[in-house]
Protein backbone atom coordinates (compact mmCIF):
# COMPACT_ATOMS: atom_id res chain seq x y z
CA UNK A 1 0.00 0.00 0.00
CA UNK A 2 1.17 3.49 -0.03
CA UNK A 3 2.69 3.97 3.73
CA UNK A 4 4.94 0.97 2.96
CA UNK A 5 5.46 2.46 -0.40
CA UNK A 6 6.41 5.96 1.07
CA UNK A 7 8.76 4.15 4.17
CA UNK A 8 10.21 1.95 1.45
CA UNK A 9 11.85 4.93 -0.51
CA UNK A 10 12.28 7.53 2.67
CA UNK A 11 15.93 7.23 3.85
CA UNK A 12 16.55 5.43 7.35
CA UNK A 13 16.99 8.41 8.62
CA UNK A 14 17.77 9.23 12.48
CA UNK A 15 15.47 10.24 16.20
CA UNK A 16 14.99 13.40 16.98
CA UNK A 17 14.62 14.22 20.94
CA UNK A 18 10.71 13.13 20.69
CA UNK A 19 11.88 9.94 19.43
CA UNK A 20 10.19 10.37 15.44
CA UNK A 21 12.34 9.69 12.70
CA UNK A 22 13.49 12.15 10.76
CA UNK A 23 13.44 13.33 8.14
CA UNK A 24 9.66 12.59 7.55
CA UNK A 25 7.24 11.86 4.20
CA UNK A 26 3.99 12.72 3.68
CA UNK A 27 2.16 11.62 0.66
CA UNK A 28 -1.72 12.94 -1.00
CA UNK A 29 -3.12 11.38 -4.01
CA UNK A 30 -6.55 12.01 -5.36
CA UNK A 31 -8.55 11.20 -8.31
CA UNK A 32 -8.81 13.99 -10.84
CA UNK A 33 -12.40 13.48 -12.01
CA UNK A 34 -14.13 13.28 -8.53
CA UNK A 35 -11.78 14.42 -6.11
CA UNK A 36 -11.64 11.38 -4.23
CA UNK A 37 -9.03 10.79 -1.88
CA UNK A 38 -7.23 7.66 -2.81
CA UNK A 39 -4.33 7.28 -0.77
CA UNK A 40 -2.85 9.74 2.27
CA UNK A 41 0.18 9.35 4.50
CA UNK A 42 0.96 11.78 7.13
CA UNK A 43 4.46 10.17 8.01
CA UNK A 44 5.99 7.40 9.15
CA UNK A 45 3.16 6.83 11.63
CA UNK A 46 4.86 6.90 14.46
CA UNK A 47 2.66 10.17 15.45
CA UNK A 48 -1.03 11.60 15.35
CA UNK A 49 0.45 15.09 13.25
CA UNK A 50 -0.86 14.33 9.74
CA UNK A 51 2.09 15.95 7.26
CA UNK A 52 -1.09 15.41 4.57
CA UNK A 53 -3.30 17.97 5.92
CA UNK A 54 -2.09 19.81 8.69
CA UNK A 55 1.52 21.07 7.75
CA UNK A 56 2.50 23.95 5.98
CA UNK A 57 5.63 23.96 3.52
CA UNK A 58 7.15 26.52 1.55
CA UNK A 59 6.58 24.54 -1.96
CA UNK A 60 9.46 26.35 -3.89
CA UNK A 61 9.42 25.59 -7.81
CA UNK A 62 6.53 23.59 -7.52
CA UNK A 63 4.88 26.81 -7.00
CA UNK A 64 6.01 28.38 -10.84
CA UNK A 65 3.37 26.99 -12.45
CA UNK A 66 1.02 29.26 -11.15
CA UNK A 67 3.01 32.00 -12.88
CA UNK A 68 3.02 30.15 -16.30
CA UNK A 69 -0.33 29.37 -16.51
CA UNK A 70 -1.35 33.52 -15.68
CA UNK A 71 1.22 34.15 -18.76
CA UNK A 72 -0.80 31.60 -20.87
CA UNK A 73 -4.05 32.98 -19.85
CA UNK A 74 -3.23 36.20 -20.86
CA UNK A 75 -2.01 35.21 -24.61
CA UNK A 76 1.43 34.72 -23.72
CA UNK A 77 3.35 32.29 -26.46
CA UNK A 78 5.06 29.17 -24.60
CA UNK A 79 7.61 30.32 -27.41
CA UNK A 80 7.75 33.56 -25.85
CA UNK A 81 11.75 34.43 -24.78
CA UNK A 82 12.52 35.49 -21.75
CA UNK A 83 15.29 37.29 -19.62
CA UNK A 84 18.04 35.28 -18.12
CA UNK A 85 20.69 37.73 -17.12
CA UNK A 86 21.53 38.76 -13.92
CA UNK A 87 19.09 41.44 -12.16
CA UNK A 88 19.00 42.92 -9.28
CA UNK A 89 15.87 44.54 -7.43
CA UNK A 90 15.21 47.13 -5.21
CA UNK A 91 16.54 45.97 -1.76
CA UNK A 92 19.26 44.46 -3.34
CA UNK A 93 17.58 41.50 -4.18
CA UNK A 94 19.47 39.64 -6.47
CA UNK A 95 17.70 36.35 -7.44
CA UNK A 96 19.94 33.49 -8.36
CA UNK A 97 19.00 30.35 -10.71
CA UNK A 98 20.32 26.74 -9.69
CA UNK A 99 23.54 26.58 -10.13
CA UNK A 100 24.11 30.20 -10.33
CA UNK A 101 23.75 30.19 -13.98
CA UNK A 102 22.69 33.28 -16.38
CA UNK A 103 22.29 33.59 -19.83
CA UNK A 104 20.74 34.92 -22.68
CA UNK A 105 17.03 35.07 -23.39
CA UNK A 106 15.47 31.29 -23.46
CA UNK A 107 12.01 30.60 -24.22
CA UNK A 108 8.95 30.28 -21.57
CA UNK A 109 8.74 26.34 -22.12
CA UNK A 110 12.87 26.16 -21.49
CA UNK A 111 12.44 27.76 -18.49
CA UNK A 112 9.90 26.16 -16.85
CA UNK A 113 11.53 22.58 -17.53
CA UNK A 114 14.93 23.52 -16.51
CA UNK A 115 12.96 25.53 -13.09
CA UNK A 116 15.03 28.75 -13.74
CA UNK A 117 13.90 31.24 -11.39
CA UNK A 118 15.31 34.30 -13.04
CA UNK A 119 13.07 34.22 -16.09
CA UNK A 120 10.21 33.14 -13.84
CA UNK A 121 10.65 36.33 -11.95
CA UNK A 122 10.93 38.41 -14.52
CA UNK A 123 8.00 36.94 -16.24
CA UNK A 124 5.73 37.19 -12.87
CA UNK A 125 7.05 40.73 -13.24
CA UNK A 126 5.77 41.15 -16.85
CA UNK A 127 1.91 39.64 -15.86
CA UNK A 128 1.52 41.20 -12.31
CA UNK A 129 2.51 39.40 -9.39
CA UNK A 130 -0.90 40.44 -7.99
CA UNK A 131 -2.36 38.20 -10.71
CA UNK A 132 -0.31 35.19 -9.86
CA UNK A 133 -1.72 35.27 -6.79
CA UNK A 134 -5.34 35.60 -7.82
CA UNK A 135 -4.43 32.25 -9.89
CA UNK A 136 -3.04 30.17 -7.21
CA UNK A 137 -6.35 31.41 -5.17
CA UNK A 138 -8.38 30.53 -7.64
CA UNK A 139 -7.09 27.07 -7.96
CA UNK A 140 -7.59 26.62 -4.19
CA UNK A 141 -4.12 27.95 -2.69
CA UNK A 142 -5.68 28.83 0.62
CA UNK A 143 -3.06 30.04 2.78
CA UNK A 144 -1.05 33.30 1.36
CA UNK A 145 -1.12 36.04 2.30
CA UNK A 146 -2.67 39.16 0.52
CA UNK A 147 -1.49 42.01 2.27
CA UNK A 148 0.61 43.96 5.09
CA UNK A 149 4.26 43.52 6.56
CA UNK A 150 4.48 39.61 5.22
CA UNK A 151 2.60 40.33 1.92
CA UNK A 152 2.72 37.45 -0.18
CA UNK A 153 2.36 39.82 -2.85
CA UNK A 154 5.96 39.88 -3.83
CA UNK A 155 8.09 38.51 -6.88
CA UNK A 156 10.05 36.02 -4.48
CA UNK A 157 6.71 34.26 -3.99
CA UNK A 158 6.75 33.64 -8.25
CA UNK A 159 9.29 30.99 -7.36
CA UNK A 160 7.77 29.58 -3.62
CA UNK A 161 8.56 31.83 -1.49
CA UNK A 162 5.75 31.99 0.68
CA UNK A 163 4.92 33.84 4.10
CA UNK A 164 3.51 31.14 5.50
CA UNK A 165 4.06 27.64 2.39
CA UNK A 166 1.30 25.32 1.16
CA UNK A 167 -0.20 22.64 2.68
CA UNK A 168 0.14 18.95 0.55
CA UNK A 169 -4.34 19.40 0.13
CA UNK A 170 -4.06 22.99 -1.08
CA UNK A 171 -1.48 21.78 -3.83
CA UNK A 172 -3.12 18.63 -4.56
CA UNK A 173 -6.41 20.58 -5.20
CA UNK A 174 -4.77 23.23 -7.19
CA UNK A 175 -3.06 20.76 -9.57
CA UNK A 176 -5.88 19.15 -10.23
CA UNK A 177 -6.96 22.28 -12.12
CA UNK A 178 -4.33 21.40 -14.58
CA UNK A 179 -5.85 17.62 -14.86
CA UNK A 180 -9.40 18.73 -14.86
CA UNK A 181 -9.14 21.47 -17.91
CA UNK A 182 -9.24 24.41 -15.63
CA UNK A 183 -11.62 23.19 -13.71
CA UNK A 184 -11.60 23.16 -9.58
CA UNK A 185 -12.97 20.00 -7.75
CA UNK A 186 -12.56 19.96 -4.43
CA UNK A 187 -11.34 16.89 -2.88
CA UNK A 188 -13.15 14.50 -0.63
CA UNK A 189 -12.54 12.05 2.17
CA UNK A 190 -15.94 10.99 3.22
CA UNK A 191 -18.82 9.62 0.55
CA UNK A 192 -21.43 8.49 2.96
CA UNK A 193 -22.07 8.12 6.38
CA UNK A 194 -24.98 5.60 7.52
CA UNK A 195 -25.66 4.92 11.23
CA UNK A 196 -25.88 1.56 12.50
CA UNK A 197 -29.37 1.47 11.20
CA UNK A 198 -28.75 1.79 8.23
CA UNK A 199 -30.18 5.50 8.39
CA UNK A 200 -27.89 7.78 6.29
CA UNK A 201 -26.36 10.30 7.87
CA UNK A 202 -24.03 12.30 5.19
CA UNK A 203 -24.46 11.32 1.97
CA UNK A 204 -21.69 13.31 -0.70
CA UNK A 205 -22.07 10.28 -3.88
CA UNK A 206 -23.31 12.72 -5.95
CA UNK A 207 -21.09 15.20 -5.49
CA UNK A 208 -18.16 16.60 -7.19
CA UNK A 209 -18.90 19.99 -8.41
CA UNK A 210 -16.96 21.11 -11.34
CA UNK A 211 -15.97 25.01 -11.14
CA UNK A 212 -14.69 26.54 -14.53
CA UNK A 213 -11.70 28.59 -12.81
CA UNK A 214 -8.87 28.97 -15.66
CA UNK A 215 -9.24 28.85 -19.33
CA UNK A 216 -9.07 25.51 -20.54
CA UNK A 217 -6.76 26.38 -23.45
CA UNK A 218 -4.11 27.92 -20.71
CA UNK A 219 -4.04 24.94 -19.04
CA UNK A 220 -3.57 22.67 -21.87
CA UNK A 221 -0.70 24.58 -23.29
CA UNK A 222 0.74 24.72 -19.29
CA UNK A 223 0.40 20.52 -19.73
CA UNK A 224 2.50 20.09 -22.58
CA UNK A 225 5.53 22.18 -20.85
CA UNK A 226 4.97 20.35 -17.16
CA UNK A 227 4.90 17.18 -19.25
CA UNK A 228 8.00 18.29 -21.04
CA UNK A 229 9.41 18.93 -17.37
CA UNK A 230 8.83 15.29 -16.61
CA UNK A 231 10.20 13.76 -19.67
CA UNK A 232 13.99 15.64 -19.88
CA UNK A 233 13.20 18.38 -17.19
CA UNK A 234 13.86 18.31 -13.30
CA UNK A 235 11.32 16.43 -12.96
CA UNK A 236 12.83 12.65 -14.99
CA UNK A 237 12.89 10.81 -11.92
CA UNK A 238 9.10 10.78 -11.98
CA UNK A 239 8.13 9.19 -15.27
CA UNK A 240 6.97 5.84 -15.42
CA UNK A 241 6.15 5.36 -18.90
CA UNK A 242 3.64 7.00 -19.29
CA UNK A 243 2.77 10.95 -19.95
CA UNK A 244 2.93 12.56 -16.50
CA UNK A 245 2.77 16.45 -16.28
CA UNK A 246 4.79 17.69 -12.95
CA UNK A 247 6.97 19.72 -11.00
CA UNK A 248 9.39 19.63 -8.53
CA UNK A 249 10.05 21.69 -5.87
CA UNK A 250 13.06 22.81 -3.45
CA UNK A 251 12.65 25.46 -1.01
CA UNK A 252 15.68 27.72 0.55
CA UNK A 253 18.61 25.66 1.84
CA UNK A 254 16.91 22.62 0.73
CA UNK A 255 14.44 22.58 3.19
CA UNK A 256 11.65 21.03 1.62
CA UNK A 257 11.49 18.61 -1.60
CA UNK A 258 8.18 18.33 -3.75
CA UNK A 259 7.02 16.71 -6.49
CA UNK A 260 3.34 17.25 -8.02
CA UNK A 261 2.37 14.76 -10.64
CA UNK A 262 -0.65 15.25 -12.83
CA UNK A 263 -2.59 12.27 -14.67
CA UNK A 264 -5.88 12.10 -16.33
CA UNK A 265 -6.77 9.78 -13.37
CA UNK A 266 -4.55 11.06 -10.37
CA UNK A 267 -3.28 13.42 -8.79
CA UNK A 268 -0.57 12.83 -6.60
CA UNK A 269 1.42 15.30 -4.23
CA UNK A 270 5.12 14.09 -2.47
CA UNK A 271 6.75 15.48 0.27
CA UNK A 272 10.18 14.99 2.10
CA UNK A 273 11.82 16.87 4.95
CA UNK A 274 12.78 17.82 8.17
CA UNK A 275 9.53 18.43 11.07
CA UNK A 276 12.24 20.92 12.43
CA UNK A 277 13.24 22.38 9.41
CA UNK A 278 16.82 21.90 8.19
CA UNK A 279 18.87 21.02 4.97
CA UNK A 280 18.23 17.47 3.07
CA UNK A 281 21.24 16.29 2.86
CA UNK A 282 21.70 13.22 0.22
CA UNK A 283 18.52 12.26 -0.16
CA UNK A 284 17.58 14.46 -3.34
CA UNK A 285 14.60 13.83 -5.80
CA UNK A 286 13.01 11.56 -3.31
CA UNK A 287 9.70 12.25 -3.93
CA UNK A 288 9.51 11.98 -7.86
CA UNK A 289 10.90 8.57 -7.03
CA UNK A 290 8.14 7.94 -4.64
CA UNK A 291 5.41 8.93 -6.69
CA UNK A 292 6.71 6.68 -9.45
CA UNK A 293 6.88 3.88 -7.27
CA UNK A 294 3.02 4.97 -5.79
CA UNK A 295 1.93 5.65 -9.70
CA UNK A 296 3.98 3.29 -11.82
Amino acid sequence: DAENAVNKDLPKGTKNAKGITQPQGALLAIETKTGDVKAMVGGRGEDQFNRATQMYRQPGSAFKPFTYVTALEKGMSPNMMLDNSAVSFAGGWSPKNYGHTTGGPVTMIEALVKSMNIPTINLANKVGMSNVIKTAEKCGITSLVDSGKYSDNNLSASIGGLSKGVSLWDMAQAYSVFANNGQLIKPRVILKIEDRNGNILEDHTGESDAEQVLDANAVARLNVMLQQAVMRGTGRNAYFGRPVAGKTGTSDNDNNQWFIGVTPYYVGVCWLGYDIPEQIRYYSYAPPIIYKNIMG
